[in-house]
């Protein structure tokens, strides 16, 4: 006989799978028609119970037949508790709806929005009948709340071999610091600002820039060392092949987006609108400015 237990929330008996979640069929938490042209899927389910299910035209996708991620809660509660995580659910800056974080406006002006939420899926149209001006006003709004008005791109230093051991990028640098001083994994003896950014978005270009700059200049960096899921040595060998032949700080960000976007860079989706919307709006070409008291400067 199968096993059930009762949700800690609602009290009703479901399914548990062999993880120990509580399970209900997959179609009872997700919709059995295209979000975008609202075709019912076609549906199939397999001997390993996974569901395959697509749209002919726009969607596809693969999920287990027993839908549940929790082994407290039914899925139903789950996500209701889910919807007061905002950073599950952050609210539509246009209608104020808490959404699931991939249910938002991903491409504007043929860039992709990974991290930066400028509406709900339900508020596309509305977002696209406003005029450019606003759409752009709403577009700053939401980069630079996720990236800071201004941001800094910093460097670590653990011993005295070299100033610049470790790279990155933050909004908030008095509390990244002690965040570092509590929970790193090596005692840091200082730390510096390598550049100072008068736009926030900006960060995810410029930190890459810098530590494709230090990967030219053979600076003992450990940011690949850290990085876990891909060749490691292997991305940081090519890449270093790769700038011998440019300087990645100064270079036409035409010449560094294939490094940045190929190179194993976490979480650097948004770099092309980020740069595109500087460049629009700002009368002059990027320039290098490094940050006073940079040793390295």
């Amino acid at each position: 006989m199968a096993e059930t237990r009762a949700c800690a929330d609602c009290q009703q008996q479901f399914l548990v799978n062999e993880h120990g979640w509580l399970v209900v069929p997959f179609f009872e938490m997700h919709s059995t028609t295209c979000e975008r042209c609202g075709k019912p899927l076609h549906v199939e389910y397999t001997d390993d119970g996974l569901i395959h299910y697509h749209c002919s035209v726009h969607m596809s996708g693969v999920g287990p037949a027993l839908f549940g991620y929790s082994e407290k809660y039914c899925p139903r509660c789950r996500e209701e508790r889910r919807k007061k995580n905002r950073q599950a659910y952050p609210p539509c800056p246009m209608c104020g709806t808490p959404t699931r974080v991939w249910d938002f406006l991903k491409r504007y002006q043929g860039y992709t929005l990974d991290s930066i939420r400028v509406c709900c899926k339900s508020c596309i149209p509305r977002f696209e009948a406003l005029a450019e001006a606003e759409q752009l006003a709403l577009l700053r709004q939401t980069m630079v709340k996720t990236y800071g008005e201004t941001a800094v791109i910093y460097a670590l230093q653990y011993d005295d071999h070299f100033p610049c051991q470790h790279i990155g990028r933050t909004k908030h640098y008095d509390r990244r610091m002690a965040e570092y001083k509590r929970n790193w994994h090596i005692e840091i003896k200082h730390h510096f600002i390598l550049e100072e950014l008068s736009f926030g978005p900006l960060a995810m270009e410029r930190e890459a820039r810098w530590i494709l700059h230090a990967l030219k200049h053979r600076w003992p960096i450990d940011n690949f060392e850290l990085l876990k899921g891909i060749d490691r040595r292997g991305v940081q060998a090519r890449l270093t092949e790769a700038v011998q032949s440019v300087e990645p700080l100064t270079a036409p960000f035409e010449t560094v987006l294939p490094l940045i976007t190929g190179g194993g860079f976490l979480n650097v989706a948004d770099v092309g609108i980020a740069h595109w919307f500087f460049q629009r709006h700002t009368p002059s070409e990027i320039q290098w400015e490094p940050a006073g008291g940079n040793p390295l400067s």
